[in-house]
């Protein structure tokens, strides 16, 4: 990747898997770290590496927040002319949603907003599968996309097989040397 809107898409991407975890947590982020680097290996190639934390006047676990932040990191650090291998987004200064400490001058329109934003796209994904709905600075897919050739492939136990391969759902396990399953699904 040589493109500051390759690496772009690819930080937008992570930023928002991350924020769906973070969500899915209910945690809430106080900062992020974004960094670039160039493939160390190639050593006829420039190296260059950078990364930078932007900290929240608030924390936050809505996506189009914590993209921007992302991409203003990533446009302050990105230099031209290099091959870039990696990029990639670190939340830090995580907290429960639960315990926030707002400005005296906020009013909570604007997060009950944001929740609602959120929760409808992370509704969206999980009914019409991963990536139906993305930021717009996250592209339509690119070549940044994780490379997986040598990954090995997940394997399933049994019990959780059986479970008839419903999403969300998990087979207790075995017990003794009478099978019994029990499917919980949630």
């Amino acid at each position: 990747m040589t493109s500051i809107d390759e690496l772009g898409e690819a930080v937008s991407m992570y930023v928002a898997r991350a924020s769906e975890k973070l969500r899915g947590q209910q945690s809430l982020c106080g900062a992020i770290h974004v960094f670039i680097q160039t493939n160390p290996f190639r050593q006829q190639d420039e190296q260059y590496s950078n990364g930078l934390t932007i900290a929240f006047p608030e924390p936050s676990d809505d996506s189009r927040t914590l993209a921007g932040a992302a991409l203003q990191g990533l446009r302050a650090i990105y230099r031209p002319g290099y091959r870039y291998k990696k990029a990639g987004v670190m939340l830090m200064n995580l907290s429960p949603n639960s315990v926030t400490q707002g400005s005296l001058f906020d009013s909570p329109k604007p997060w009950e907003e944001t929740a609602t934003v959120m929760a409808a796209l992370d509704a969206l994904n999980r009914r019409y599968g991963r990536d139906t709905l993305v930021l717009g600075s996250a592209g339509t897919g690119g070549r940044w996309a994780m490379k997986a050739g040598n990954k090995t492939a997940r394997r399933l136990p049994r019990s959780q097989k059986s479970a008839g391969g419903q999403r969300g759902c998990r087979a207790a396990p075995a017990h003794g040397y009478r099978r019994v399953e029990i499917k919980a699904c949630a």
